[in-house]
């Protein structure tokens, strides 16, 4: 006998739905992956999206390791937490 698989990944979409009353400005996808949730980041308020992965097959997306983001190292080292963080890139 199968049985199902324990885990169950919803959409990203919905996923992200609780938090889509923040998303604005300009915001940072990093590890963007290959779910597209472009569509859904612009239509919550996202005007500006710069997507960063280690690798992608999209030629829009940036390619590096996140550690090779100076500004990301940068701004990580002034904040407290990962939320202050998080919330400080969809403020810039």
């Amino acid at each position: 006998m199968r049985l199902p698989h324990p885990v169950r990944f919803q959409r990203l979409d919905q996923e992200l739905q609780p938090v889509a009353r923040y998303l604005s400005g300009r915001m940072l996808n990093a590890g963007s992956g290959s779910r597209d949730i472009t569509n859904f980041l612009r239509g919550n308020g996202v005007t500006d999206l710069t997507l960063y992965d280690i690798s992608s097959d999209d030629p829009s997306v940036i390619l590096g390791p996140i550690e090779s983001m100076e500004m990301l190292i940068t701004r990580l080292k002034k904040t407290k937490s990962n939320a202050e963080f998080l919330l400080g890139l969809s403020r810039t």
